[in-house]
């Protein structure tokens, strides 16, 4: 699975290549600073819990950058009017959520499948899947599909890593 979804990452870069040859790949520009901290074992991540998964569907308010906690690179967290309530949808590094097509933005209606946790004081959803699959972000064990791409690799190397890893 996790292989699979590398294989769809890695592809999505090369059409973007192929479309703009003249902008550097936006993932190799930020790999050097941008991954601190957001490793799948992390104090944060390990926050992730496949017990607490829900789905929610709302309104994007506000899309904010932030650190989660101290010494990790910049993330993106939404903030999402629900019908119940106004939740904190955290979706991951900005490194990785700036390289994506089609950026999510206020106003715009989504349904977001993640952890429901408890983290730094308040209730929040680590995203795993946004908009039924438009943005993958964890694999279903939870493990981020950002940890597939690897500083300086080809495409190649990257479906090696992930296959290495999970199988």
């Amino acid at each position: 699975m996790v292989a699979a979804l590398c294989a769809v990452g890695v592809l999505t870069l090369l059409v973007l290549r192929a479309l703009f040859p003249g902008v550097k790949d936006a993932l190799a520009q930020r790999a050097g600073h941008g991954r601190r901290g957001w490793a799948t074992g992390n104090v944060y991540n390990r926050h992730y819990d496949l017990g607490t998964l829900c789905k929610v569907n709302g309104e994007v308010i506000r899309v904010e950058r932030f650190a989660p906690s101290r010494g990790m690179s910049r993330g993106v967290p939404l903030l999402v009017r629900t019908p119940d309530e106004i939740l904190c949808v955290h979706l991951g590094p900005a490194w990785f959520i700036d390289a994506q097509v089609g950026r999510l933005k206020s106003g715009d209606f989504i349904e977001v499948t993640g952890s429901r946790v408890h983290y730094r004081g308040e209730t929040i959803l680590m995203a795993a899947v946004v908009s039924d699959g438009g943005l993958r972000l964890r694999d279903d064990s939870g493990h981020p599909v950002w940890e597939c791409v690897t500083k300086g690799s080809s495409p190649a190397a990257n479906l090696d890593v992930a296959n290495s890893r999970h199988g």
